[in-house]
């Protein structure tokens, strides 16, 4: 398909990621079409926020972060949007403990409305409105 110039959607990467993260073994044959994706995108930043996002749909957040990771080794800078996809990978999973622990390790660094927006809307997604309003007050003090 890319051979012959047709650029695939975010909501196609992400389809084909679920069922490469309901194969067993996943990471093998993910790792490798992630190798395949990077040398054909200008901005790699987006190729690896696609796989976040693909890794977060197809419940394995430990994926999206390891690719997060990936992504520092690589030399490139997660943007807001890598950060937010992370969290969502977390929230969207269940693993708050793995979001409040992400976002307080982000917290030294510059934070965005659209990370906080994230935490709350994924805390209420998985009903932590608990928490949820705690980020929200925080989120609108700062």
């Amino acid at each position: 398909m890319q051979d012959k110039g047709h650029e695939p959607t975010r909501n196609l990467f992400r389809a084909v990621i679920c069922c490469l993260c309901d194969m067993e073994n996943p990471e093998i044959h993910f790792f490798k079409l992630l190798e395949m994706q990077l040398p054909r995108h200008e901005t790699n930043s987006m190729v690896y926020n696609s796989f976040i996002d693909g890794d977060g749909h197809g419940k394995k957040p430990e994926l999206a972060r390891e690719v997060f990771e990936m992504m520092q080794r690589n030399g490139i800078k997660p943007n807001v949007c890598s950060h937010a996809l992370t969290l969502k990978a977390y929230l969207r999973n269940e693993r708050i403990s793995d979001a409040l622990n992400f976002f307080k390790a982000m917290h030294d660094s510059k934070m965005d409305v659209k990370l906080y927006n994230s935490m709350v809307v994924g805390l209420c997604g998985v009903k932590r409105t608990d928490l949820a309003l705690n980020f929200f007050s925080e989120g609108n003090a700062e």
